[in-house]
């Protein structure tokens, strides 16, 4: 009996309740708790993230196996990590210029010259109308028309050698144009300006105008209006009148049977007659003459002008040789 109770105390104590022996048992809970610390150690980790640029990054994660407070051992992993920011729905802002409308054209449509005249003339002017084309399909305004250049078919007589001879004002228009043609409601006024120079060399021309907005039109100048010289006193250098050697003074006056300016600028003596035969230009050439007179004078229309400069006019030749004695001499000017 005592034996027995010896041998079942000894089995109590190698055996717990469930059925397991101490000394495992107790060694399996040892285990269990290295196995959880292990796993708490696996857990800690030491995160550095590295920016790399927009939308992406890179986690360096070291792992290790060692407690919390540990030191780390051995090189880091580095695991990439890479975001993407995802694009926006919206469509993206667009710009557009939009196409430039085609220009309103212009075209000179009647030209009226002032004071009855039929053609251009230093101091004549002249009214001209407009018609404007509006190619777009949309209203348009047009602000002003302005003439740019004259030209003509005769050397000289342009805006490039004379800017200011013909001249206009630019015109202000200011109309909402729809699309089509239209009557400009506002004209123009073109003036032949009298310059204090010689012009004749636009007589005769046929000029051609060049407007703004791609507009041409077309006038003419007038030809030679001849003016109409007059000698208006005569004053001898001897008695009796002309006598070979002698002089006479001589002094004028000019008709403009024109409307508008003429320039005179020098007057010569081209011919002279007498109602003695022999005694005539013609027949002793040479015999009486006289130099060219300065006058250099714009005149304006109408008659009796008193010009500048007075002329010389000479006999040559000795009274031996006169075939004029007694004759009435007739004087025959130019100008120019």
């Amino acid at each position: 009996m005592k034996n027995n109770s010896m041998n079942q105390t000894e089995a109590k104590g190698s055996e717990s309740q469930t059925g397991v022996p101490t000394d495992v048992q107790t060694t399996s809970k040892k285990a269990t708790k290295r196995s959880m610390f292990r796993r708490l150690t696996m857990i800690v980790v030491i995160v550095d993230v590295v920016i790399l640029g927009a939308g992406s990054a890179v986690a360096a994660i070291s792992m290790g196996s060692q407690p919390a407070g540990a030191t780390p051992q051995g090189p880091a992993q580095v695991i990439a990590v890479t975001s993407t920011t995802p694009a926006s729905d919206a469509p993206a802002p667009t710009t557009s210029t939009p196409a430039a409308l085609p220009a309103i054209t212009i075209a000179q449509s009647s030209i009226l010259y002032t004071g009855g005249q039929s053609a251009f003339a230093p101091g004549v002017s002249a009214s001209v109308t407009f018609t404007a084309t509006n190619p777009a399909s949309t209203d348009q305004s047009l602000g002003t028309i302005s003439l740019l250049s004259w030209s003509s078919n005769v050397a000289g007589c342009s805006s490039a050698a004379e800017a200011g001879w013909i001249t206009m004002s630019p015109v202000a228009v200011n109309q909402d144009l729809a699309p089509g043609a239209h009557a400009v409601a506002t004209s123009g006024v073109i003036t032949f300006n009298d310059a204090p120079v010689d012009q004749d060399s636009c007589i005769g021309a046929a000029l051609s105008f060049t407007y703004s907005n791609g507009g041409t039109g077309t006038a003419t100048v007038g030809g030679p209006r001849p003016l109409v010289l007059h000698q208006a006193s005569i004053t001898y250098s001897g008695s009796g009148g002309l006598a070979p050697g002698t002089s006479a003074t001589v002094t004028f006056s000019v008709d403009n049977p024109g409307t508008g300016n003429e320039f005179i600028g020098t007057i010569s003596l081209l011919s002279w007659s007498s109602n003695v035969g022999g005694c005539s230009s013609a027949a002793s050439p040479g015999l009486i003459t006289m130099s060219p007179v300065a006058v250099n004078e714009d005149l304006a229309a109408g008659n009796g002008h008193q010009v500048a400069g007075t002329g010389t006019i000479t006999f040559n030749g000795a009274s031996a040789t006169n075939v004029c004695t007694g004759a009435s001499l007739t004087f025959t000017y130019v100008s120019n």
